[in-house]
């Protein structure tokens, strides 16, 4: 997609419609089904401020009744991502060395009207003392003026269940206002780990 012919589809979509796709744009997913039977805590939600903006990131935290290295698998596989994220057209590894990946994503928003796509650097890590792992992903290219986001992963109960936690900021190139983004980044927070409880339903046993 060439950067004129991206600009005249930014242009084509009325301010009014901006609401209407504004939460596939923060979560690069979309709504997920919050039914189904694996054990979960409460998700918390919250809004944290992120420096030099007035859009805030949002974060989500729950904890799932799976051990982290049946998960984890889940989180790493980077092109299985369409599988559970609902809205997506596309996620295909372009390259992967280690921990490290750069992928390439891409969205339906406004009922189709609009593409949103983007290459993320994804880098997976240790994090303490080894107990805890964490995914880390940013915007290299798109058409969103901003997008990052983290998975961490912690066992609890020795073991037997993992505590997850989930935060994204994005800025998209939207005329809408901080306090609303702000207010999508959360929901989005929270959407993608109930995404991710119903397709470890669906997987793991």
């Amino acid at each position: 997609m060439t950067q004129s012919t991206l600009s005249k589809r930014k242009s084509s979509v009325p301010n009014a419609l901006a609401a209407v796709f504004l939460a596939a744009v923060v979560t690069l997913a979309g709504a997920a089904s919050a039914s189904g039977g694996l054990l979960m805590t409460p998700i918390a939600t919250r809004q944290v401020a992120e420096l030099g903006t007035q859009i805030a990131r949002g974060e989500a935290e729950a904890e799932l009744d799976r051990p982290l290295e049946l998960i984890l698998p889940v989180l790493e596989d980077y092109s299985g991502y369409e599988q559970f994220m609902p809205n997506f057209r596309r996620s295909r590894v372009l390259a992967q060395r280690g921990d490290r990946a750069r992928v390439y994503m891409e969205v339906s928003a406004a009922a189709g009207a609009l593409t949103l796509w983007g290459q993320v650097d994804l880098r997976g890590r240790t994090d303490g003392e080894g107990a805890a792992r964490v995914i880390e992903a940013e915007l290299l290219e798109g058409n969103m003026d901003a997008f990052r986001a983290e998975w961490r992963l912690e066992p609890t109960a020795d073991g037997k269940r993992t505590r997850v936690a989930f935060r994204i900021f994005v800025d998209p190139d939207l005329p809408l206002p901080a306090s609303l983004i702000s207010r999508e980044n959360e929901r989005a927070a929270r959407r993608t780990i109930e995404a991710l409880r119903t397709h470890l339903e669906r997987k793991l046993p």
